[in-house]
């Protein structure tokens, strides 16, 4: 729809901009004992990037749509 375009491409561009490629997964207590000291963490490709969410197959096809218009 032409008066929806504008703000799809924004939406789009928001999506390819925004730097969620890792995250944070916690994996063991600091301290066992106590679990107010928190969790060990390591950073791991993250499996649901919001390109992921809005049913691209890549950051590139959204990339390429973008680039369409």
């Amino acid at each position: 729809m032409p008066e929806h375009k504008e703000r799809a491409i924004e939406e789009l561009q928001n999506i390819v901009t925004l730097n969620d490629s890792k995250a944070t997964l916690a994996t063991t207590l600091i301290d066992p004992t106590d679990e107010s000291k928190g969790w060990n963490t390591v950073e791991i490709e993250n499996p649901i990037s919001l390109w992921k969410q809005k049913g691209f197959s890549s950051r590139q096809e959204v990339t390429d749509i973008i680039i369409a218009d």
